[in-house]
């Protein structure tokens, strides 16, 4: 992904490891980014499976979440907040 404020860092595979990007960049969950509990970091993204399970899961536990879906990319994606108030945002391939 190259835009003029945001870069992914790839491992030796290839495979995207990092993605660093401005306060300016556009987001599907925007939130406020200024210092604060954890920092300046906006969010933490895995690569996930069980799509179904977990959001059976977080409804169960009554955990505030948004769901995000990006068909041309095969992709859904769970937004949630972890005990600390960092944002995860799961991301599930061929879901």
């Amino acid at each position: 992904m190259t835009h003029e404020n945001a870069r992914w860092i790839y491992d030796q595979a290839g495979r995207a490891i990092l993605h660093l990007n401005s306060p300016e960049c556009p987001r599907h969950y925007d939130r406020d980014v200024r210092p604060g509990p954890t920092g300046a970091l906006h969010h933490v993204a895995l690569k996930c499976s069980g799509y179904q399970e977990l959001r059976a899961r977080l409804t169960r536990r009554g955990l505030e979440h948004r769901i995000n879906e990006v068909p041309a990319a095969g992709l859904r994606q769970i937004f949630v907040l972890d005990p600390n108030g960092v944002l995860l945002e799961l991301n599930f391939f061929g879901a």
